[in-house]
């Protein structure tokens, strides 16, 4: 949860000074006819929203090539409990980061949704599992963070 605060804060900054530069170069007579405070908002929400959107874009063009392994993973206990879907972060040179999604039942009945982040790498023959971190899963791990953030 600090983690999206964090995000937040960053995306609210980068909104604020976005909105300070575009008033710099307004006019002084449009500036009381059209306040700061709606650009601000538009601008925070468009500016948290991009990473999400680049996410959604990567997982639909590099997602099958990817899924296979995370399967692979899950069947293999690396990941603890059934997956249930991955984000590509991103895919760039020889190295991608995805966020891979599972459900592990709970004593009481309900499901838990572990949340790992996995980095992989490129060889001759395709994308290779690295390293998997958990960001937040029923054990207790929850010390990763992403950019953007999932809990």
């Amino acid at each position: 949860m600090l983690g999206l605060m964090l995000y937040a804060i960053v995306c609210f900054t980068i909104a604020a000074a976005v909105t300070w530069v575009s008033v710099l170069f307004t006019k002084v007579g449009n500036s009381a006819e059209k306040p700061a405070v709606f650009r601000l908002v538009f601008i925070w929400v468009f500016v948290s929203a991009l990473p999400y959107a680049w996410v959604e874009f990567c997982t639909a063009r590099y997602g099958k090539e990817f899924k296979s392994d995370v399967e692979y993973a899950a069947e293999k206990g690396l990941l603890v409990g059934d997956f249930a879907y991955i984000k590509v972060r991103y895919p760039f040179g020889d190295t991608a980061r995805v966020v891979a999604v599972t459900d592990a039942k709970d004593d009481w009945g309900g499901v838990y949704r572990n949340i790992y982040n996995l980095e992989f790498e490129r060889t001759e023959d395709g994308w290779h599992l690295k390293e998997i971190d958990p960001l937040n899963t029923k054990d207790g791990d929850a010390a990763g963070f992403s950019v953007p953030p999932y809990w």
